[in-house]
């Protein structure tokens, strides 16, 4: 009789803590909710054109003038030769706007 005793406490025990956990996982699962899609919301921004003076002065508001350095090499004429090709048709558009004729 105490087997019988242990068999169904323990069964018990499991289908408790089975159901425990099922209601802890129910209880964890977020709720999804059918929401109809919201409509597209439209901005529309409006500015006046700025003078060129207006440009100037937003441009350098509260800036500190910055100091570039450039630096160079001369190239080697074989350095020329082979950016020249490399940029074949870059150079070809630099040298026609550039061109005086």
């Amino acid at each position: 009789m105490k087997t019988t005793t242990l068999k169904s406490r323990l069964i018990l025990t499991i289908a408790g803590f089975a159901g425990l956990m099922a209601v802890a996982q129910a209880w964890n699962t977020p709720v999804q909710t059918n929401t109809a899609p919201v409509a597209d919301q439209v901005v529309t921004v409006t500015a006046k054109r700025m003078s060129t003076e207006e440009k100037i002065a937003f441009d350098t508001q509260g800036q500190v003038p910055q100091q570039v350095v450039i630096s160079a090499r001369k190239l080697t004429e074989q350095e020329k030769l082979a950016f020249d090709q490399a940029h074949q048709p870059e150079v070809a558009q630099a040298y026609r706007a550039n061109d005086p004729s």
